[in-house]
Formats: C-alpha cells, sequence, structure tokens
C-alpha cells in the first residue's frame, strides 16, 4: 500500500507525458517540413545533373503536391482507425526510401515515382494536420498553446535546414544530401515515434491535461444552477 501510494504521488510529480508528445511531434515535423522546404534548393543542381528540362521537374513537383493533397484524405481516415504512431512509423518508412532512392535515380520516370508518389505518401502521413490533431487529444488546458508548440518545429526546421542542405550541396553533392535526409528522417522519425508518440492518454490510464479541472468545474457549475422545476 505504501508503495503504491509514493508511485502515484511520484507520478503526479512527473512531467505530463503529453509534453514528451509534443516535443516529439516537434521533432519530427522539423525534419519533414525542413525536407520539404530543401527541393527549392536542389531543384538547379538535379537539372544541371541529368538534363531534364525546367518543366518536366516542376511537373513532378506539381505530381508530388498533388498526391500530398490526396494521401491526406487518406491519412486522415488510417489516423482514426489505426492512430498516429502506426501512420507516421509507415510514413517515415516511405519518406526514407523514396529520399535515399532519388539518389541513384538516372532516368525522369524514376524520379516521377520517387518524388512525384513515394516522397509525396511519405510527407502525407507526417503532415501538420495529423499532429495537430494528435496534441488535442493529449490536451484540454493549453490546447491552443500545445498545438502551437508542436508545429513550431515545422517552421524552424523550414528555417534551418535550407542554409544547412546547401552547404551540404556545395560540398557534397545533391545525392547525398538526398541520402542524409533520408537517413535523418529514418533515424528520428523511428526513435521518436518509439519513445514520445501516444495515440491517446487514455491508453497510459491518463487523462487530457485539464480535463480532470474542467470536469469538476463544470459538475460545480451544474450544482450551482437553482432548481427550477415546479412542485
Amino acid at each position: 500500500t505504501d508503495y503504491s501510494s509514493r508511485r502515484v504521488a511520484n507520478m503526479r510529480r512527473s512531467l505530463f507525458f503529453g509534453w514528451y508528445v509534443l516535443a516529439g511531434a516537434f521533432a519530427i515535423l522539423f525534419f519533414v517540413q525542413g525536407a520539404r522546404s530543401v527541393f527549392g534548393v536542389l531543384f538547379k543542381p538535379i537539372i544541371s545533373d541529368l538534363g531534364w528540362s525546367r518543366s518536366e521537374v516542376s511537373a513532378v513537383v506539381f505530381l508530388n503536391m498533388t498526391i500530398f493533397a490526396l494521401a491526406l484524405t487518406a491519412v486522415g481516415r488510417f489516423y482514426d482507425r489505426y492512430g498516429a504512431r502506426r501512420v507516421v512509423l509507415i510514413a517515415t518508412l516511405f519518406l526514407a526510401a523514396g529520399h535515399a532512392g532519388i539518389a541513384l535515380v538516372e532516368s525522369l520516370w524514376q524520379f516521377v515515382l520517387l518524388y512525384g508518389i513515394v516522397v509525396a505518401i511519405g510527407f502525407g502521413g507526417t503532415s501538420i494536420p495529423l499532429f495537430a490533431a494528435l496534441a488535442t487529444k493529449w490536451f484540454h488546458r493549453h490546447r491552443g498553446l500545445a498545438v502551437s508548440l508542436a508545429l513550431a518545429g515545422g517552421c524552424l526546421g523550414q528555417y534551418l535546414l535550407v542554409p544547412v542542405t546547401t552547404f551540404l550541396m556545395i560540398t557534397l553533392g545533391w545525392r547525398w544530401v538526398f541520402v542524409l535526409i533520408g537517413l535523418a528522417i529514418l533515424i528520428v522519425n523511428l526513435v521518436v515515434t518509439l519513445l514520445t508518440i501516444r495515440d491517446d492518454p487514455a491508453v497510459m490510464g491518463l487523462e487530457p491535461l485539464g480535463a480532470q479541472a474542467a470536469r469538476l468545474q463544470s459538475g460545480v457549475t451544474i450544482s450551482a444552477e437553482p432548481d427550477r422545476t415546479l412542485s
């Protein structure tokens, strides 16, 4: 009994796990959204090296955006059915395989398949709406702050990874940049998802932050209302 009491007390004093979920979402979006933004840096080197026209590569980028938009619809259904954790893990495999495979492309059809389709599906499975929905499950109080903190990772990734990618491209070449992006996403996403991403606080025997206080406040409000029934 004493051990159980101490354990409960320690759990109450420990940091709410939802903050770890937010940190994980921040880290994943940092690399994923950063990877989406760096393609502009790699656009000209790809054209110059492979001899494709700007219109051909632009068409693949357009296909990527179209598949990404379509994937969001499917991702929402998979999220409701299987949870964020499984969706992110599967999408990570698409992203890692797609980026690493681009480093080996020689033909346009290969680029269409890998960047236009495979990578686009991966982006859809690690998109901002998914993590926003996940954050709202963990927070009743400070919900707006929680969502903003999680999504800030994507903004920071776009800001910081572009200059890093530019340096790596000049130093190593665009093919190695895609390899490194794929490895970074694979390692970070897998580790972070397995350690921090949980689909629902109920799985851990928890409630969303602030849910209990809101429930108690609602009960007080209801009990404080006068009885207007006719006797």
